[in-house]
């Protein structure tokens, strides 16, 4: 019996049940329309990207297949959903949840850059939870392969508010300083419940306001981090995610963020 619990534009999220192992499981099948398309190659290759990647920070990949106009994949069911919905009729999660994602998702970014692929798509509703307070990445669809060819020069791809600026530009220029701009955003959305468009904005002015500085907003120990992780120029953010982890690390060892974790 399968039972809806998301729903994209490409395709629907089900919940079902494993029979061999007497589990409950996510089946992400694609819309049929999609099929034959760049689209669903990205699908496919997506499933392909998650079950060669195992790490405890990556939603684990069981299964993918095509049953006659569907493709699917079956992975692991992540019971407390999106990072997105823990926002929902907050103002914005408390500092040591914002953290302890952060540590997680940098963590399964570390395994998704050694392996060669930047993400391209880091936001609230592709970080997901378990109650036991597990983070994992999911939802590999656009990930950037050095040895793919299914994105051309110019191509956006992505989610515009948690876009890097080189990736407005070129979704094939992207590198892991891409993704970690995209994690800042989405830690800047957690933290405060607002889009983060004005990040960027802000970081483009030649003489900011500090009444418009969007950074104010976010608790005082995240802000040298978010600042950093989304500079306009790569060069000056974290140049990889070991390093912006390390950062993460500090905060929390310092006892500076006090609170249950998610």
């Amino acid at each position: 019996m399968l039972e809806s619990i998301g729903h994209g534009g490409v395709g629907t999220v089900y919940r079902a049940q494993d029979r061999m192992q007497g589990t409950s499981v996510a089946i992400k099948v694609l819309q049929p329309r999609l099929v034959g398309s760049k689209v669903e190659q990205r699908f496919l290759r997506e499933a392909g990207a998650m079950r060669r990647l195992r790490h405890p920070n990556v939603v684990r990949v069981e299964d993918v297949g095509h049953d006659g106009p569907h493709s699917w994949l079956a992975m692991e069911l992540m019971d407390r959903g999106t990072a997105h919905a823990l926002t929902k009729d907050r103002d914005g999660l408390p500092v040591s949840w914002v953290l302890h994602i952060a540590d997680c998702v940098l963590a399964g970014l570390q395994a998704v850059h050694a392996a060669g692929w930047v993400h391209r798509d880091i936001k609230p509703g592709n970080i997901l939870l378990m109650r036991s307070g597990i983070v994992k990445l999911g939802d590999f669809g656009i990930v950037r392969d050095e040895s793919s060819d299914l994105t051309s020069p110019g191509v956006t791809l992505g989610t515009s508010a948690y876009m890097a600026p080189e990736q407005h530009l070129d979704a094939t220029q992207v590198t892991p300083c891409s993704d970690l701009y995209g994690l800042g955003a989405t830690l800047y959305a957690l933290a405060t419940a607002r889009t983060p468009r004005k990040l960027a904005l802000h970081n483009l002015s030649r003489s900011p306001s500090r009444a418009d500085d969007p950074y104010r907003l976010l608790p005082r120990v995240l802000q040298p981090i978010l600042r950093k992780a989304c500079r306009i120029d790569p060069a000056d953010r974290f140049q990889d995610a070991g390093t912006m982890r390390r950062a993460v690390r500090q905060v929390l060892r310092q006892g500076r963020a006090v609170g249950a974790h998610p």
